[in-house]
């Protein structure tokens, strides 16, 4: 098998004879050159394979499948294989900067305590670069609303991912990857580096604008699985409740009260896991999403309903001064009446 290289570069492709051969130049050009790349094909029905078996880097170890199944499979076959000190993610579609391999790996030599570093990145072709938030306290804040890093720049720490047997959850996909970002929480930081090396293409035949559906049902189910890195044995009824409210569906008093009271129960256990002041920012917005839809939903307005949820409010967690429960109350009259939104 000959030497190990420092990096193992995984890249599920299928039916991207459009794209091939700029995204695999853009890795095999890169400044740092001691790496292995590992693409496996899902029994691609276009040119993809022919182009792949052109190009001539004894760096490509190309693997072909002989049953089509799925993108989150073909990751795990290659987590199985790879053998370099980092893991670096890249797709069949995108373009990684010549300079991207030397600055992670030089990143990650001098932070051990960082299982996964990714990138800022821009789509491809235009000026729009897409920030994510950099530190590790940063990020598992972002997470609580969603994805904060970009799968296809991504390098992980191989030993964390071997020693621990990790693999991607093919039920989570299309969110396989923000699944994985959450379940590495438990063994080290994550970080994005603050520099743009990677150009993502965007496109309607993707995967996460295709299955939008499914995507959200497991962004759901992975937000619920990073809650409870603090709410340990969190009950049942708050995690039938909680999933509700995240599909944001019709609300009712009561469990708007639920949720007021899993509010207190996490912030009880927090422990400094989410930094406090961006915890109380994030429960407050999807408590203002809350109370807005449940105004929407009714049939009638009851000012005693509503300072039954002020009341509450300030029970919890967040004491309103006269102005800002006043302010509250006319907002929401409005918002009933007129369906006004603020």
């Amino acid at each position: 098998m000959g030497k190990m290289p420092v990096v193992s570069v995984i890249m599920p492709v299928y039916n991207c004879e459009m794209y091939i051969e700029e995204a695999i130049y853009s890795i095999l050009n890169q400044t740092f050159e001691d790496f292995e790349l590992l693409i496996i094909d899902d029994c691609s029905t276009d040119k993809t394979k022919d182009i792949i078996k052109r190009l001539d880097d004894n760096r490509i170890i190309f693997i072909e499948k002989t049953k089509n199944t799925g993108y989150t499979n073909s990751l795990n076959h290659a987590l199985q294989l790879v053998r370099g000190k980092y893991i670096a993610r890249m797709d069949g579609d995108d373009v990684s900067l010549l300079d991207r391999f030397k600055a992670q790996v030089d990143f990650l030599e001098s932070n051990v305590d960082v299982v996964a570093c990714g990138t800022i990145f821009k789509y491809l072709d235009t000026d729009t670069v897409i920030s994510l938030p950099e530190y590790d306290d940063e990020i598992k804040l972002a997470m609580l609303k969603g994805n904060s890093m970009a799968h296809p720049s991504i390098m992980m720490r191989s030993s964390v991912i071997k020693e621990n047997n990790i693999k991607y959850n093919e039920e989570r996909e299309p969110a396989e990857d923000y699944d994985l970002w959450v379940e590495l929480m438990a063994f080290g930081k994550l970080h994005n580096l603050q520099k743009v090396y990677l150009d993502y293409r965007k496109h309607t035949s993707q995967v996460s604008v295709v299955r939008r559906k499914q995507q959200n049902e497991s962004v759901i189910k992975t937000r619920i699985k990073l809650l409870k890195y603090v709410y340990k044995n969190m009950p049942q009824y708050h995690e039938e409740n909680l999933i509700e409210i995240y599909r944001q569906g019709q609300r009712t008093f009561a469990e708007v009260k639920q949720y007021l009271d899993f509010k207190r129960e996490f912030l009880s256990k927090n422990n400094g896991f989410f930094k406090k002041e961006g915890l109380l920012v994030y429960f407050d917005n999807v408590e203002k999403k809350l109370l807005k839809n449940y105004l929407l939903k009714r049939s009638h307005f009851s000012f005693k309903t509503l300072f039954e949820y002020l009341k509450l409010r300030n029970m919890v967690s967040y004491r309103s001064t006269f102005k800002e429960s006043l302010k509250l109350v006319i907002k929401s009259f409005m918002l009933y009446k007129y369906r006004i939104c603020f």
